[in-house]
């Protein structure tokens, strides 16, 4: 069906010992990402760094580039449909820091129902991470304990001037040097046990797996599953605006996910129901809603989003979203304003 449619500081080292065989062998960047996020994940956002820079054709910068090259990269940074944490500072980073954005290959998010959240940055083979470990530690980082193979470095908060402000992302920071890996985050700790395969990934308890099953070559994704499958976005509305928006009236879905995919950098919402007419009910009701309703999130008329085309595929709508701006993206994706919406419960 065609339709038109679119609009949002600890450190802990873990040695070799933890791999052998490797952590990844996943057939994607989005399903070795998986590999390292925690199975009670409730939401997880992943984006290919490496993969988008490709797409957009630009060379790195450094401190002695022009002030041409680094506008030409910051534009095309602002084409991104997402952007890491790292990111925000990128430029002061170029100056003395031991690694920048651009060492980053992808960068996982996931969160708990609680906010908490881990993140894990998967950087390039040819950054050091030992090397960096020792930057750290020459930037007042100190060794606190040592826990088997995990090594544990601190540094104060007063201790960070107001040129090491990029050093703020990383508390709670894990280094896996083997696996090329930096995680961040309150729940740092629940992502290393991940890695140290002491406690199961999204990927052991079969999280998200059929969202990730419908979509190639993911740039970016947004999944969600269980209460904030349908609390994305609305969750800001009182129940009354909830009632007004006519989303009670669509399907309830149990996982939702959205994706930035393609060399052409496509754009698709999916759905994934309980069963094969749920998901044929809920295309019917969404059809009829997109065609002819406003977002609840941002009340822009979905008739203004761009195109778009819709069909149940099994127990999953998915839904091609072509938006206008590509630059409108990164708002969705921050405001959870997608056409998967739902009514929490």
């Amino acid at each position: 069906m065609r339709r038109s449619l679119v609009p949002g500081l600890s450190i802990v080292l873990i040695g070799p010992t933890l791999t052998g065989c490797g952590l990844f062998g996943g057939s994607s960047s989005l399903d070795d990402a998986l590999e390292v996020v925690p199975g009670s994940a409730s939401r997880v956002i992943f984006f290919d760094r490496a993969e988008a820079m490709e797409r957009l054709d630009v060379d790195d910068i450094d401190a002695d580039s022009s002030q041409d090259e680094i506008d030409e990269y910051v534009d095309a940074v602002l084409e991104l449909p997402w952007s890491t944490e790292l990111d925000r500072s990128l430029l002061i980073m170029l100056e003395d820091a031991p690694f920048t954005a651009q060492d980053v290959d992808w960068e996982v998010t996931s969160f708990d129902n609680d906010s908490g959240f881990g993140r894990v940055w998967r950087m390039d083979d040819d950054l050091d991470l030992d090397d960096v470990i020792d930057d750290l530690k020459e930037l007042g980082f100190e060794e606190e304990r040592s826990e088997g193979d995990a090594h544990t470095l601190r540094i104060d908060l007063e201790d960070i001037g107001e040129d090491l402000t990029w050093l703020t992302p990383l508390l709670n920071v894990t280094i896996v040097p083997d696996e090329h890996l930096v995680i961040t985050g309150p729940l740092a700790d629940d992502v290393a046990e991940v890695v140290a395969d002491d406690a199961d990934s999204a990927v052991d308890s079969d999280a998200f797996e059929d969202l990730v099953d419908s979509t190639d070559d993911v740039e970016l994704a947004d999944l969600a599953r269980d209460d904030l499958a349908c609390s994305l976005g609305v969750s800001r509305l009182t129940p009354e605006q909830q009632e007004a928006s006519g989303i009670g009236d669509l399907g309830h879905p149990e996982e939702v996910g959205f994706f930035v995919h393609g060399d052409d950098a496509d754009t698709r919402s999916v759905l994934q129901f309980d069963s094969d007419e749920a998901a044929e009910d809920d295309a019917t009701a969404r059809e009829e809603y997109l065609d002819e309703g406003s977002s609840p999130v941002s009340g822009v008329p979905y008739s203004e989003f761009g195109d778009w085309e819709i069909e149940a595929e099994g127990d999953q709508v998915r839904i091609d979203v072509d938006y206008d701006d590509a630059k409108d993206v990164p708002a969705v994706v921050s405001r959870g304003d997608y056409v998967s919406v739902c009514a929490p419960d």
